[in-house]
């Protein structure tokens, strides 16, 4: 979650290493069904609250490199490329989508990622992720 919105993504990245190191699990979920993946994309923050750190899609790629669920929803139904769609991140929406995660699925109001980059102004994410511009 510090890692979201850390000035400093080295030292962010070093305590998730170790913690990994450590034998935390990649994919261990918080009550609220959030694992260290969607954490690290801003499930947790309201849209346009935060600026995320630069260095969010090294460290989403290396936890998606050591097993990160791609697919996971926490328990509104938001999931990794939903939270990218909150925060406008294009280019890690794009490597999740490489990655497989699923540009179909629907957060508990039934909102693709697409459709929720859209409504929040972020046209030329929603186009990557497979919706169409209003005209």
């Amino acid at each position: 979650q510090y890692a979201f919105s850390a000035a400093d993504g080295d030292a962010a990245f070093a305590l998730l290493r170790r913690l990994v190191d450590s034998g935390c699990p990649v994919d261990a979920a918080n009550r609220d069904g959030q694992t260290p993946l969607l954490l690290l994309l801003g499930a947790h923050v309201q849209p346009h609250r935060a600026q995320p750190a630069a260095a969010i899609g090294r460290i989403a790629e290396w936890l998606v490199a050591i097993g990160a669920d791609v697919a996971r929803q926490d328990a509104r139904g938001v999931g990794a490329l939903h939270a990218c769609a909150i925060h406008g991140l294009t280019e890690e929406a794009l490597a999740l989508k490489r990655a497989g995660a699923p540009v179909e699925s629907r957060d508990r109001l039934n909102r693709t990622p697409a459709e929720l980059a859209l409504m929040l102004g972020y046209a030329d994410l929603a186009t990557e992720l497979g919706g169409r511009r209003r005209s």
